[in-house]
């Protein structure tokens, strides 16, 4: 065999192999695309059975309207509160139970839901009202005290049930903060500004207005348990939820400040607002 002949031999060898790789390759390429297709075609399959899935979720939702809440009578000292929504497509009979909790609790209470007409229907919830008023005490933008904060009890979970037949719906659960529907008394939220040269003291009074506003403010002056001076705050003006006072010591003799407070009941909660030893530590 001669050269030229070896030499084309050799040509030809390699371009099988070099064909042969290319058709793996392409084989391969081949063989992923289909994979792809099939996990996008899986893709899409799961998709259209969430979103049927968050369809079905909307059209039960949609058999109630949201619930109202708003205040109710006062009982034995409970405030209760009213929640009412209207069942669209009302089974006639049908039993309607409002489920709550406080949070914090395991188990959820059950009232059976009072029926009005065209659907609608209502339960009262009774919440212990608090027995003395929230005070919040800053000193020089700083947070001496804090009393009567937010808690997790005044946060109700609740939901509604529809039983027809052996079907049971249940709507969503939803929360409700019912805080400032449980104060008796307006939070009392203040702040002393004191200036050392002249004993000088700013007094600032915030009223939250959910509940009883004081009808009278004093500010008491003490040296141990010996009333020395009392004065009383006024309205700031064109503001009837924040008062002000501005007291010179002097040469007084007096190492506490207390803030008095009486409401419309008569009932008088006192809170002491600074100290000699606050001074010292500032």
């Amino acid at each position: 065999m001669d050269k030229g002949m070896k030499i084309v031999l050799a040509i030809l060898a390699v371009s099988l192999l070099l064909n042969i790789r290319t058709y793996m390759e392409v084989s391969d390429l081949n063989y992923r695309l289909n994979d792809l297709t099939q996990n996008r075609t899986t893709i899409i399959d799961e998709m259209n059975d969430m979103r049927e899935m968050i369809n079905e979720i909307k059209e039960q939702q949609q058999w109630i309207t949201p619930v109202q809440i708003e205040p109710g009578a006062l009982v034995d000292g409970k405030q209760n509160v009213r929640f009412s929504w209207q069942i669209k497509d009302y089974p006639l009979g049908s039993p309607v139970s409002f489920c709550y909790r406080q949070v914090g609790n395991q188990e959820f209470q059950e009232i059976a839901a009072i029926s009005q007409t065209g659907g609608n229907f209502e339960v009262e919830v009774g919440i212990e009202q608090e027995d003395q008023p929230s005070w919040s005490v800053e000193y020089k933008d700083k947070v001496l005290s804090k009393y009567g904060e937010q808690s997790a009890s005044s946060t109700y979970e609740y939901y509604i049930t529809l039983k027809e037949g052996a079907r049971l719906k249940s709507s969503e659960m939803d929360r409700v903060n019912l805080e400032k529907l449980g104060k008796k008394y307006a939070s009392l939220e203040v702040t002393v500004v004191p200036e050392r040269t002249n004993n000088e003291f700013e007094i600032m009074l915030y009223l939250e207005k959910h509940g009883m506003m004081p009808e009278k403010t004093y500010l008491e002056v003490y040296k141990g348990n010996q009333l020395v001076e009392t004065k009383e705050l006024k309205d700031r003006e064109e503001e009837a939820n924040e008062k002000i006072i501005s007291w010179q010591g002097g040469e007084k003799q007096f190492d506490r400040l207390l803030l008095s407070v009486e409401y419309e009941n008569h009932k008088v909660f006192k809170k002491e607002i600074w100290n000699k030893e606050i001074s010292e530590r500032s």
